[in-house]
């Protein structure tokens, strides 16, 4: 059996196993949207700005449909969403956004010992 699934992407499991039962729905959606935008194109790192991440990345397919529809959050959703993210340490900023207005550059955290529990237990 293979150990990766065609036209999938892989999720550690230390964010099922420790951190989704103290996301909130609009952070689990956002966290997950990063994973598919980095890991999911074999990337440790992506562009992604917070249009992208509501809306998708903007692309058709052949027949003129979305490949991809973000997150669906609202702006004031999304924003809130990315900055608890990157309070708890989960979602990291690598680089403000660039000049072609491509998005902030984001990897996720790893290491578990650089995730804030504290912040996100006592919440």
């Amino acid at each position: 059996m293979n150990r990766i699934v065609p036209n999938s992407y892989q999720k550690p499991n230390l964010y099922t196993d420790k951190l989704m039962r103290f996301l909130t729905g609009d952070e689990w959606k956002t966290l997950d949207y990063a994973l598919r935008r980095t890991f999911g194109f074999q990337r440790e790192m992506d562009r992604i700005s917070v249009s992208q991440f509501m809306n998708g990345n903007g692309r058709l397919d052949g027949d003129g449909v979305p490949v991809e529809f973000g997150t669906g959050l609202s702006r004031e959703a999304q924003i809130r969403a990315l900055n608890e993210l990157m309070r708890f340490g989960i979602l990291v900023e690598v680089s403000p956004n660039n000049t072609q207005n491509h998005g902030r550059l984001w990897k996720l955290q790893l290491e578990e010992s650089e995730l804030r529990f504290d912040l996100i237990q006592e919440r």
